[in-house]
């Protein structure tokens, strides 16, 4: 790695591989060429590894500032966490949305919802975050054919097609843009969203088949960190790069 991220081939010795950019795709790559007996180097252009999963100081605490949580319903990530020392622990209380509305204010994340779309649109806590034109428009969801938003490639035309603006605006774009960093209309719902689109057509409407998606979940809360910040686990997969000599 660049002497920026804190690392560098042992001795300045010949690499095998180099992979350009510190962010996760980058560390899990050069973590998992280690693992085959290769030196890969990682070129890093910032201060720290990480990419997106980014740390800063407030308050003379060091926090997670990009990422801080993570989707388990994949195993990959607590897997290797754990691998590398790292301990990993749901969150124990709820999620928190900001809402424009009323002038602004926070609101809680609707309990039954995938990445923010709802589950049932006359929650209090959906009205509280849409207002009553946006929750009325999210409701006429069960009304509308199961047709409607079928074939939409991305999720922000087919939440919009089937609950509103509003409900993209105010809780898909918050919640599943900060959870893959991106806008909604450049994520491919059956990547972020598996299932859903199957459920759209066995159940009517969009928000049953949040419902019945949330239902054949396991309990719990849907994604956990590393204690202490997931801004570790870049750092200790650049360590582990490092102590097997990349």
């Amino acid at each position: 790695m660049s002497r920026a991220a804190g690392a560098g081939t042992a001795g300045g010795e010949r690499a095998d591989v180099v992979v350009v950019g510190g962010g996760m795709a980058g560390l899990t790559a050069a973590h998992t060429l280690t693992r085959h007996g290769l030196r890969p180097v990682v070129l890093e252009a910032g201060d720290d590894v990480g990419g997106l999963v980014a740390a800063g100081t407030v308050g003379g605490l060091e926090i997670d500032l990009g990422a801080e949580a993570f989707a388990l319903r994949r195993p990959e990530v607590a897997t290797l966490a754990r691998e590398l020392g790292l301990a990993v622990e749901q969150p124990a209380g709820g999620s928190w949305v900001w809402s424009p509305a009323g002038g602004g204010h926070a609101v809680p994340i609707p309990a039954e919802s995938i990445l923010g779309i709802p589950g049932r649109p006359d929650a209090p806590e959906v009205l509280r975050a849409l207002g009553p034109d946006g929750a009325a428009r999210a409701a006429q969801d069960a009304e509308l054919d199961p047709a409607v938003g079928a074939d939409a490639p991305d999720l922000a035309t087919l939440v919009r097609a089937r609950m509103g603006e509003a409900v993209l605006t105010r809780l898909v774009g918050p919640i599943a843009g900060g959870i893959h960093n991106a806008d909604p209309a450049d994520l491919a719902v059956d990547s972020v969203a598996p299932g859903l689109r199957a459920a759209l057509a066995a159940h009517g409407s969009l928000a049953a088949a949040v419902r019945a998606l949330r239902a054949a979940a396991p309990p719990g809360a849907a994604i956990a960190t590393t204690v202490g910040g997931l801004f570790r686990l870049p750092r200790a997969l650049a360590a582990a790069v490092v102590a097997a000599g990349g």
